[in-house]
């Protein structure tokens, strides 16, 4: 007799960003969102992740699904929020990351490098963010230099447990 291993809920949010466009010291990535939507079609396909999708990429016209900061922050916390003790949860990053005075941050498309505590987001802000979730699994993926700087031992596989 096989069991299931999760009957709740599996959400995504998936952040692609090439174009950072307030700061011309961040440089512009390549392949971020390309990434970001192939990994779209293998997730929100229901023969193999059947992941509800939310996706905020560099390469979109709508204001709600840009990869700004507030887009970002308030859709892990609307995702996060609303997970239930039997749900997976599941926030990949691909884009720039930094670390600034011994603290790292993932770097929306509207960062500014002068002013990181009011433009980046932490890394610390989004582990948090996850581990107050009632979500039974919380998984995070950063493509993104330095992101993982933060992480402990597991650093170099870009791995943690919550």
């Amino acid at each position: 007799m096989s069991q299931s291993i999760s009957n709740g809920k599996r959400n995504a949010l998936l952040v692609g960003i090439n174009s950072y466009y307030l700061d011309g010291a961040i440089g512009n990535l390549r392949y971020c969102v390309n990434d970001v939507k192939s990994l779209n079609e293998i997730l929100s396909n229901h023969l193999r992740g059947d992941f509800n999708t939310y996706l905020l990429t560099s390469d979109t016209n709508e204001k709600n699904d840009e990869p700004n900061r507030s887009n970002i922050m308030s859709m892990l916390r609307l995702i996060a929020n609303s997970a239930g003790p039997n749900d997976t949860l599941l926030f990949y990053f691909a884009g720039h990351g930094i670390e600034k005075d011994g603290k790292s941050y993932i770097l929306p498309a509207d960062s500014k490098m002068n002013i990181l505590d009011e433009t980046a987001i932490s890394i610390d802000w989004i582990k948090n963010t996850l581990n107050e979730s009632s979500a039974k699994q919380r998984i995070l993926v950063l493509d993104s230099c330095y992101s993982g700087s933060k992480l402990g031992r597991m650093a170099g596989r870009m791995t943690e447990a919550f």
